[in-house]
């Protein structure tokens, strides 16, 4: 067993929060490992709307949740500026729904108190000829609709430039890499790319490891307790139009039509979750839910065919009888070593918005325990940088590797030096296999590109081939009654046939 050299701080986790605790830790001063069991925004981050989201339906039972992620929204706007995007919404009222116009323009006026603080724009009051003249394709049955804004996010460049940022502030960051021991000052992991089993001796262990927190805690003879629910997103191929639309579903709950960058997402339900978080996956019932929410605001939204669904799971702070959606959204920093467990410090619960925060307080705890000095200030420096896998290719230079989400092989190759060891990583740094194709067209030149940068052997290109595909498929077969056949089966002979995969729908 190979002894990694010894840190002030181990941080087991490489979601949002994770890499913001990393972060915080190397900025200030302060020795730090970062240890990720798959990829950066492998978990819930990565399976979540990309809103900024303020969170309006909080504003009567969590005023304090919506003042803080407007803050936060505020912050990261600042700091990683070129990922954020205005996303405008119409919140569209039907007859029969749970609140009526009049109502809902006196909590928005409430909510535009607290918009303020991430440079949102007061809201708006629109009529039926109003919201048909603002998107024609919405059902000729609506009464009117309330006008506001959020802000979107790319969360994997959000994450991966967040950990980079610590990287470059001397934090070392090793994917792929799952904890197996936690021990009073050691910890243990294995490295499932190399197949060896190493260990790290640290000051203070922090457990950001989202809704894998209770597992985690358990290796080191701790207890985290968590409520999980999950919530499933259907994704389409391209934007019918650049205003988000927020509808209530049958049960009530709001549901959200979203453009994001090339593709729009519709979600998301919450049911509560029982099973691993790694065993997440969408439901017919959760699909035809969200589906018929969708068609009853915008009926021209059947002609159009999702081409995945996706399903993530919330690490929520546990309350008893309460619905899934009025569970909290606060968050904890848990030291464990005060409760007389572990030298180590939990954070759990809260939303991806609040990340930066929940990452400051746990950096705080760490450094009284550690006796440091240095002020947080994560909140000044920014983390984006140069996406340089977007760039436009100059005429006679290199080709498109990805012709849906307009990718260079360059971008594969840039991916590597961004820490992807998998291709699937490399999807996650350049959206490759997230368009129309769904990985049929573009991932075998990406597999090539990846082989030749990582120097792999055919066995083990054809793995990660195999890897990414498959990865893709158990993404359409939940959508499969309701999505274009044609494709479905194009993907499905391309899975099965060229690939060799055993797919099944």
């Amino acid at each position: 067993m190979k002894v990694e050299e010894k840190y002030d701080v181990v941080v087991i986790g490489g979601g949002a929060t994770g890499a913001a605790v990393a972060r915080d830790c190397a900025m200030r001063g302060l020795k730090t490992l970062l240890l990720e069991k798959e990829d950066f925004a492998y978990g819930t981050t990565g399976r979540c709307s990309g809103l900024l989201h303020g969170g309006p339906r909080y504003l009567l039972t969590e005023p304090e949740i919506v003042e803080a992620s407007c803050k936060e929204s505020g912050v990261i706007q600042r700091i990683a500026s070129s990922l954020v995007f205005r996303v405008p919404f119409l919140l569209l009222v039907f007859k029969g729904d749970k609140y009526g116009i009049d109502l809902l323009d006196a909590y928005f006026r409430e909510y535009d108190r607290y918009s303020r603080a991430r440079g949102g724009r007061p809201h708006t009051v629109l009529g039926r000829r109003e919201v048909l003249e603002a998107n024609p394709l919405v059902s000729r049955e609506v009464e009117g609709a309330i006008g506001f804004d959020e802000f979107g996010v790319d969360v994997f460049r959000l994450t991966l430039l967040t950990a980079l940022s610590a990287e470059k502030h001397g934090a070392k960051l090793m994917t792929h890499c799952e904890v197996v021991d936690i021990g009073s000052s050691r910890v243990r992991f294995y490295d499932k790319v190399r197949g060896r089993l190493l260990e790290a001796r640290f000051e203070v262990a922090v457990n950001a490891a989202g809704p894998w927190a209770p597992q985690v805690a358990k290796l080191a003879g701790a207890r985290v307790e968590l409520r999980l629910t999950r919530g499933t997103h259907l994704i389409y191929p391209r934007q019918l139009f650049t205003t988000a639309i927020a509808m209530q579903a049958i049960d009530g709950r709001e549901v959200m039509l979203i453009p994001h960058q090339s593709s729009m997402l519709l979600g998301t339900t919450d049911e509560d979750h029982y099973a691993s978080p790694d065993e997440a996956y969408p439901t017919r019932d959760e699909v035809m839910y969200l589906l018929q929410a969708a068609y009853r605001a915008v009926p021209a939204l059947r002609e159009v065919k999702p081409v995945r669904a996706m399903a993530g799971v919330r690490p929520l702070l546990p309350e008893w009888g309460k619905r899934e959606e009025d569970v909290t959204r606060g968050f904890r920093v848990i030291d464990h070593e005060e409760l007389g467990e572990a030298s180590l410090i939990s954070v759990v619960g809260g939303k991806m918005v609040l990340h930066r925060l929940m990452a400051e307080e746990a950096t705080d705890l760490i450094c009284r325990k550690l006796g440091a000095r240095e002020k947080c200030r994560t909140h000044l420096e920014a983390i984006d940088g140069e996406l340089s896998w977007r760039a436009e290719p100059t005429p006679r230079s290199e080709s498109y590797c990805c012709e849906c989400e307009r990718v260079l092989a360059s971008g594969v190759k840039e991916a590597v030096r961004e820490h992807a060891r998998t291709l699937v990583d490399v999807r996650r740094r350049t959206r490759i296999g997230m368009g129309l194709c769904q990985g049929v067209s573009c991932s075998y030149k990406a597999a090539l590109t990846l082989a030749g940068e990582l120097k792999l052997s055919p066995r083990e290109a054809l793995r990660q081939l195999r890897e990414l595909l498959e990865e893709r498929w158990r993404g359409r077969w939940p959508i499969a009654e309701v999505s274009s056949h044609e494709l479905t089966e194009l993907a499905h002979g391309v899975y099965s046939c060229l690939a060799a995969l055993e797919v099944y729908a």
